[in-house]
């Protein structure tokens, strides 16, 4: 198994691992004052299962980009909700075919 993971093994995923949440934290220290305060409460959810760094960080940095996307005039408006927050096209609308069979 560990030659299939490229030589990984359990010591090192946990040790990569907390190297990429402290990288994570070190970033939102060092753009804190970058990121909208009203994406804070949004980004920032403490209490909701295994919260993490990386994805705190990974949310304000999507949010900044749907914000630049706006400012820049790219079109967001099929996506966006009237709470101003984003929801993804679907599969079909992508326009990725479904196999045979599948409904």
């Amino acid at each position: 198994m560990v030659g299939l993971l490229g030589a990984s093994d359990s010591r090192n995923d946990v040790q990569i691992c907390l190297d990429s949440e402290n990288k994570a934290r070190q970033q939102l220290i060092k753009d804190w004052s970058t990121y909208r305060s009203a994406d804070r409460p949004n980004c920032i959810l403490p209490n909701v299962y295994l919260p993490s760094y990386t994805e705190w960080l990974t949310c304000f940095e999507m949010n900044r980009a749907v914000q630049q996307g706006k400012l820049e005039g790219r079109a967001v408006k099929g996506l966006t909700n009237p709470d101003g927050s984003m929801t993804m096209p679907t599969v079909r609308g992508l326009g990725i075919s479904r196999r045979r069979g599948e409904s």
